[in-house]
């Protein structure tokens, strides 16, 4: 009796997936996206555990009509605890994540963090699980482990250890950071003995760095770094990663491709210095990594705002994980939207270098 009831439910199981074409293949096919942990285990920071995952979505893989929610969960003996959802989609389905075309493919890199709870030291795993939805019908994928453990170290410092510390101004390796609207984290070239950072201010809907940006105290520091790396052997440039956002305001996809030409007019912006110093810079030099819509960015700046409803708007992040919801909810709040262009967005459009 029981073998038959097993029978029964295989059957049903598939004649389901048989009617969301793609989605059975997409579940089989998980480990041709590649997803790493980084690091391979997670370790607390602070209270909070952090992670991020790359992946890539190869060509051909990513059904058209197909939806994908994707959740890491850090899970332990007596409980779980889940990061943000994040959401993909082929290029012929209704919605408003991420879209993942068909014949290209797409990379993508995901973080997260969540806080800590002591009973994560224990056997904890990390899992992603996976929804994939075609039409009305919707699809559990089976949990995929991703990782093991999270490395406490940090909490077996006693609260009163002291330690002697004596100033030291050497430094064998700089970072640069070169960022888009008034944001000094980014932009990274290896050099010696000095760390400075550099912004770039991008106007609304805009990618193009104007003459302005380039006259600022930050980027005549960056050339007096760059004539150092062409006079002095000692000093050396090694590669540059900029990673380029949009505030999140109106339609996903065109924030998407803004992103991208903001790293990409960073780029050249920073290819014409670098020449004008008749500095030869090696393939694979430069890294763009377009990031799209920066919400992280917009909840930090909501907390440190005076914002009258910020109270209110911090609430509908956490209450609303789809990112054309957060924004319409946001916008309802009709007295306060207009602080939030003057005071919030425009420091999100932005690329870090």
């Amino acid at each position: 009796m029981l073998r038959t009831q097993a029978y029964i439910v295989a059957i049903a199981t598939a004649l389901f997936l048989a009617g969301c074409a793609g989605l059975g293949s997409m579940e089989k096919a998980i480990e041709t996206l590649n997803l790493k942990v980084n690091p391979e285990t997670l370790i607390l920071r602070g209270d909070i555990v952090e992670v991020e995952i790359t992946g890539n979505f190869p060509a051909k893989y990513f059904a058209k009509k197909v939806r994908l929610e994707a959740t890491p969960v850090l899970v332990w003996d007596g409980g779980e605890a889940a990061f943000a959802t994040e959401g993909f989609q082929g290029e012929d389905a209704a919605g408003n994540y991420t879209v993942v075309p068909f014949e290209a493919g797409k990379s993508f890199t995901y973080t997260a963090s969540i806080p800590y709870d002591a009973a994560m030291e224990d056997g904890s795993r990390l899992e992603l699980r996976l929804r994939g939805l075609k039409g009305d019908k919707a699809v559990d994928f089976d949990p995929y482990v991703l990782s093991k453990g999270v490395i406490t170290t940090p909490s077996l410092v006693q609260p009163d250890d002291k330690f002697a510390m004596t100033p030291d101004r050497f430094q064998r390796t700089m970072s640069y950071a070169l960022v888009e609207d008034n944001t000094t984290e980014g932009t990274t070239t290896e050099a010696t003995n000095a760390k400075n950072a550099v912004s770039i201010n991008y106007a609304y809907n805009s990618s193009r760095v104007t003459t302005a940006e380039t006259r600022t105290d930050g980027w005549k520091a960056m050339k007096e770094l760059f004539v150092l790396a062409a006079s002095a052997d000692s000093v050396s440039l090694t590669g540059v990663t900029i990673e380029a956002y949009a505030s999140p305001e109106g339609e996903i996809s065109l924030n998407e491709d803004l992103a991208t030409n903001r790293a990409e007019s960073a780029q050249k912006a920073l290819m014409k210095e670098l020449k004008r110093k008749k500095i030869e810079t090696p393939e694979g030099f430069y890294t763009l990594i377009a990031k799209g819509e920066d919400w992280n960015g917009f909840k930090s700046l909501m907390k440190a705002s005076d914002i009258a409803d910020k109270d209110l708007i911090l609430r509908v992040l956490e209450m609303y994980s789809d990112k054309t919801k957060r924004e319409e909810e946001i916008r309802n709040i009709a007295k306060t939207y207009s602080e939030i262009e003057d005071q919030i967005l425009p420091s999100l459009r932005r690329s870090e270098n």
